[in-house]
């Protein structure tokens, strides 16, 4: 069960084993679609994102909607841009999963692991959209 306390996570392409992803500098063997942080609350901030991802990606397979109207309602950044640039199409929901870690200082844990994963694959996660400065 997703603790309750800091943290940070992955949003990765696999289940049982992670799905590579080909990235500018090299291929991704880990499938890591996304690289986040809870200041507070790992399991409230993966609900979020579970229900952006499963909920909305839903909406836009049963309505005739334009994914920009449905993704304004959504409030992960990652679950946004997951709907909004149609995500699912490569990365079906289903062949999803999370990993995660505890830790005191979740904010400069994640800074370093963009910037590690920046550094390897001269590139950002595909749903991360920024990386801070270190």
């Amino acid at each position: 069960m997703v603790p309750t306390s800091p943290g940070v996570y992955q949003l990765r392409w696999g289940l049982e084993a992670p799905r590579p992803i080909p990235r500018a500098a090299a291929v991704d063997n880990d499938g890591i679609l996304y690289i986040g942080k809870h200041e507070s609350n790992l399991r409230r901030r993966l609900k979020e994102l579970h229900w952006d991802i499963i909920h909305y990606s839903q909406q836009v397979n049963s309505l005739t909607f334009n994914p920009t109207t449905i993704a304004n309602n959504i409030n992960h950044s990652a679950g946004y841009t997951y709907v909004r640039y149609l995500f699912k199409k490569v990365f079906p929901p289903q062949e999803l999963s999370v990993r995660w870690a505890t830790c005191p200082n979740p904010t400069s844990v994640e800074r370093q692991l963009l910037n590690d994963y920046m550094i390897k694959y001269l590139s950002l996660p595909p749903l991360n959209t920024r990386l801070d400065r270190i």
